[in-house]
């Protein structure tokens, strides 16, 4: 996992109580440093699926507190490189005679690593909070991933096609609707719902305005393809979902993943406002169909890696909310997708 440096800033007189509590998550400081105005700043390094653990605990410590601030920084680099504890190491100093308040403790430690391999939630909240923005960029990036789509598959270029997925502009609001869903945050739900819906029309109409101008040839293998819909299809987008809420809860390079996300979403999409342009609405329907199958499956398998990465809320009652939210919001998607599955298998035998 990738390294995390926290900047803890506590009041005057709990700069002890915070490094008692670090000690007791094994969680080094590396600095310390009296501010102007009393306050004291703790600098402690760090695993990025340890900072949740971490970060909670002074939360409850120092929450009520004015003055307490915690800043996360992402770590490129470190000298000299940490070196990690082994199992056999830890069971070693258990072995020397450490006390059972001290064996507890690391048990615990351990426990909620183990339960915790990701970044912390504040992060990924962070992240895609911000992706589920409207934005110029994201109207930019979307009109631009859309006219390269439509371009590639026109010509028939797998290249150009790939090209216009890098771009992505579909990954954060989807990943940011999955989130909310999570977390029981009806803003970010509200707020991811607009800006996917939005775009999914801004590049529907942008599309049909090509479909307007350039007819597409239905016989054309890249877009042939995608006027159809098989259970390799479902699968392909459940991966994609998948991929791209363990690329936001682990640190991976969303980018990459982003490619995944844009082959559910942006292809389909651009063929379905091509062909309806047309005015075939026969095979139009089969690109809508897929589109509305890709984006169901998505959600619904970048929920359920949200969910079972531990993404909750802090606090149990809002755990227990969010719960029930993800509980509705998964038996939703997964019925809507159980109906469009029924109806792939009954039109394939047809």
């Amino acid at each position: 996992m990738p390294l995390r440096l926290a900047e803890i800033i506590v009041p005057p007189d709990g700069a002890e109580t915070a490094e008692k509590r670090l000690g007791e998550l094994d969680a080094d400081v590396v600095a310390r440093v009296s501010l102007d105005d009393g306050r004291v700043r703790l600098e402690t390094l760090c695993s990025a699926d340890e900072t949740e653990a971490i970060l909670d605990a002074l939360e409850d410590e120092f929450g009520g507190h004015e003055g307490f601030r915690v800043v996360l920084v992402a770590v490129e680099a470190v000298l000299p490189r940490p070196t990690p504890v082994s199992p056999e190491e830890t069971e070693d100093k258990a072995d020397e005679g450490e006390g059972e308040a001290e064996e507890e403790v690391a048990e615990s430690q351990e426990e909620a690593r183990r339960s915790t391999l990701r970044v912390y939630r504040e992060e990924v909240y962070g992240t895609l909070n911000d992706a589920a923005a409207w934005s110029g960029v994201y109207v930019s990036t979307l009109l631009l991933s859309t006219t390269v789509a439509a371009a590639g598959l026109i010509q028939s270029s797998t290249a150009v096609i790939i090209g216009a997925m890098v771009i992505a502009p579909l990954l954060g609001p989807s990943m940011a609707l999955a989130l909310g869903t999570t977390l029981g945050d009806r803003a970010l739900i509200l707020r991811a719902l607009r800006t996917s819906l939005g775009g999914l029309a801004l590049g529907l109409m942008l599309s049909i305005g090509v479909g307007l101008l350039v007819a597409p040839d239905l016989g054309v293998p890249e877009i042939a393809m995608r006027t159809e819909v098989s259970l390799t299809d479902v699968v392909i987008a459940l991966a994609s979902g998948a991929a791209g809420a363990l690329a936001f809860t682990t640190g991976a390079p969303a980018a990459l993943v982003g490619v995944m996300v844009a082959v559910a979403l942006m292809p389909p999409l651009v063929v379905f406002g091509m062909v309806l342009a047309t005015g075939d609405l026969l095979t139009a329907s089969g690109a809508g169909l897929l589109l509305f199958t890709n984006v169901i499956s998505v959600n619904l398998a970048a929920t359920i890696v949200f969910r079972l990465q531990g993404l909750t809320p802090r606090q149990w009652w809002q755990s227990a909310q969010a719960g029930r939210v993800t509980a509705i919001a998964t038996a939703i998607w997964a019925v809507l997708l159980a109906g469009l599955i029924a109806l792939i298998l009954i039109a394939g035998r047809g």
